[in-house]
């Protein structure tokens, strides 16, 4: 019995270990984790969010410890709202303490008009002042509008400027040359001031400008080479200041250049060949000055040219016959110079011509009959000259003509009849040697001077 009780005890064993291997088979055939004998820690009560605390949208999660919501710590499902666009930061206004400087150096509480200068309203709103849409300064236009003193040094800062306007105000001082920076500028206007000193080189600087307007000033001393720099320039008048020295031939490069305004000034020398290059001029006024020397031929390739004076100076020589082919001209003034000659036959070309006026010069020769050929003329003013021979008959050919003069010379012979059929309203023959008697038509004419002729009215 004891052996049988070992050998049962014995085979029971055996047949426990057999059933454990076999179910050990089993799960791992399942994919079952395996038990083990580590001890598990019971549960801890970690609190959950507090209440009053912000989620935290930045927590993830773990994949093994999905927590059951509960009533109290339910998070709400975040809603779409729109998110808000930043209100764009304003362009400080850079040119704001300019115009304030402007104000203060020309005695703005004194202007004509004033309007939101030195408030807090946008630049734009100040009377005169146009911006662009960052607020900067794109033009400032105070014409005939009460500045009294000097331009501050500050109107170069201007940089995105394009037009600058002061005409007709008491500015005085001189240009400061800071406005050489403005080089967008397209129009400079300070033209009816009282501004003093040179013109500043530096505003050959402003490449696109199209019109320079530095009239009826107190300017001196000579102009700039550097101003025949400004491709651009469509119109430049320097008139009617106290500029002095010799024209400079660089400005015969301004090739787009259609006025030229140099009258009333002190200007010498000869007038330089290079301004016959200025194919778009179409008027040149160099009169009241003290230029001598001959009238360029070159001039006669100025073929839009519409306006030509020359009046008061010291010019030499006889009139070119290339004048002749300006037929756009419609005044050739060359008054109160020193020219010698005869006047050329050529000259009958320009049959857009209103008025030629010749006087006070040293003229001689015959009146060419071409003149007839002007038919658009208005006024014919050839007095003071040493012409000689007759009055030619052609000139009773130009039915618009209004005034003639022909006193102060040696004309000789008979008034012609073909005067008479003239509507004129002046007429001055006085100061020749005529025979003969006038022709009746004559009569009618309001101002003549011939109680001066000595000569009866034809029967």
């Amino acid at each position: 019995m004891g052996y049988v009780t070992k050998f049962g005890i014995t085979r029971a064993v055996l047949m426990l270990a057999i059933a454990t291997l076999t179910l050990v088979v089993f799960l791992v055939a399942c994919g079952e984790p395996l038990p083990t004998h580590t001890p598990v820690a019971p549960p801890t009560d970690t609190p959950g969010p507090s209440p009053t605390s912000p989620p935290d949208e930045t927590a993830t999660p773990s994949p093994t410890q999905t927590a059951m919501p509960t009533a109290t710590h339910v998070r709400p499902s975040p809603t779409a709202t729109s998110t808000p666009v930043p209100t764009p930061t304003p362009t400080p206004e850079v040119d704001k303490p300019i115009l304030e400087a402007l104000y203060r150096a020309t005695d703005g509480p004194n202007w004509r008009s004033k309007e939101n200068w030195l408030t807090d309203a946008p630049l734009g709103e100040w009377h005169g002042v146009s911006t662009d849409d960052s607020g900067r300064v794109k033009r400032l236009d105070l014409l005939r509008n009460g500045l009294n003193g000097s331009l501050p040094s500050e109107m170069g800062m201007l940089t995105e400027i394009t037009w600058l306007r002061l005409f007709g105000n008491e500015v005085s001082g001189s240009i400061p040359p800071e406005l050489g920076n403005l080089t967008k500028l397209t129009l400079l206007s300070l033209s009816h001031n009282q501004l003093s000193g040179d013109i500043p080189s530096e505003i050959g600087n402003l490449t696109k400008l199209n019109y320079l307007f530095l009239n009826t000033n107190q300017l001196s001393g000579g102009i700039p080479a550097q101003l025949g720099e400004m491709s651009d320039l469509i119109e430049m008048d320097l008139r009617y200041n106290q500029l002095s020295g010799q024209i400079p031939p660089n400005l015969g490069s301004l090739a787009n250049l259609k006025t030229l305004w140099l009258n009333g000034n002190q200007l010498s020398g000869e007038i330089p060949s290079e301004l016959g290059n200025l194919t778009s001029l179409t008027q040149l006024l160099l009169s009241n000055n003290q230029l001598n020397g001959p009238i360029p031929a070159e001039l006669g390739s100025l073929t839009n040219l519409e306006e030509l004076r020359i009046i008061r100076n010291e010019l030499s020589g006889s009139i070119p016959i290339e004048l002749g082919s300006l037929t756009n001209l419609t005044e050739l003034d060359l008054n109160g110079n020193r020219l010698s000659g005869t006047i050329s036959p050529q000259l009958g070309n320009l049959t857009n011509l209103a008025r030629l006026i010749l006087t006070q010069n040293q003229l001689g020769g015959e009146i060419p009959p071409e003149l007839g050929n002007l038919t658009n003329l208005t006024e014919l003013n050839l007095h003071t000259n040493q012409l000689i021979g007759e009055i030619p008959m052609a000139l009773g050919m130009l039915a618009k003509l209004e005034y003639l003069s022909l006193a102060n010379n040696q004309l000789t012979g008979q008034i012609p009849e073909e005067l008479g059929d003239l509507t004129l309203e002046e007429i001055e023959l006085a100061g020749n040697d005529f025979s003969g008697c006038i022709p009746a038509g004559l009569r009618d004419v309001r101002n003549r001077d011939f109680v001066y002729l000595g000569l009866q009215y034809c029967e």
